[in-house]
């Protein structure tokens, strides 16, 4: 059976980087007359997602104030509206085109290739675009597939993207070993620009970020681990 990991990047990060930090970070700042109190030892998790530790009802307040909880409250509420399927191989990537793919959806493809995928995508949607940053391969994709269409760009060029018109989905291909400092800022750059726009999923095929993801866990608690 195969296996799919949906997650939304951003929300990931600032949970997991928060609870590492939660403990520390409350002790180091001086948050008026009552910070020296004594502290409730329990963990209170708020609605954003933060784990704090023995918070006390001031440390609470400022904590509601920041603009750490103002964030994961805004990603928080994103999940519902853009989710990214994460995928391993060709086999699971081309797998979501009949599984996550409607038959009113738009579609874009980063990284096209010779538009294989893409000409996929064209069949099960009501438009679909291959984009690819070789002129080459772009040339050789509308050779073989003449009614779809397919465009020269860069996975990185977000203007061009948007000139191409408004996608409910996103298919992104741009080597599936790709490092993360590259990938995951990409995503991120996606979700900002594009989901305003009516973008509701991103399917993206990389062997990297899907076992990262099959290893994680989002802290909940003391002793409540969530299983991405």
């Amino acid at each position: 059976m195969l296996r799919q990991a949906a997650i939304t990047i951003a929300p990931l990060v600032a949970v997991g980087v928060a609870a590492f930090f939660a403990g520390r970070n409350s002790s180091r700042r001086k948050r008026g007359p009552e910070a020296n109190q004594a502290r409730d030892p329990t963990i209170t998790v708020c609605e954003c997602g933060a784990v704090l530790h023995g918070t006390t009802p001031n440390d609470m307040e400022w904590h509601l104030r920041s603009r750490r909880h103002a964030t994961n409250m805004r990603l928080v509420g994103l999940r519902g509206s853009l989710v990214i399927r994460v995928t391993e191989n060709f086999a699971e990537y081309r797998h979501c085109i009949e599984h996550c793919v409607a038959a009113e959806d738009t579609v874009i493809e980063m990284g096209c290739g010779r538009g294989v995928t893409t000409d996929l995508l064209a069949r099960r949607c009501s438009r679909a675009v291959g984009v690819d940053a070789s002129a080459k391969v772009i040339e050789m994709a509308r050779s073989r597939f003449p009614h779809v269409t397919f465009a020269t760009g860069a996975a990185e060029d977000i203007s061009a993207i948007r000139a191409l018109g408004d996608f409910s989905v996103l298919f992104l291909d741009i080597n599936g070993s790709r490092e993360l400092a590259t990938l995951v800022p990409l995503l991120e750059r996606y979700e900002s620009a594009l989901g305003p726009h009516g973008l509701r999923l991103i399917v993206v095929k990389s062997t990297r970020l899907k076992r990262l993801l099959l290893k994680s866990r989002c802290v909940q608690g003391e002793h409540d681990d969530a299983e991405i």
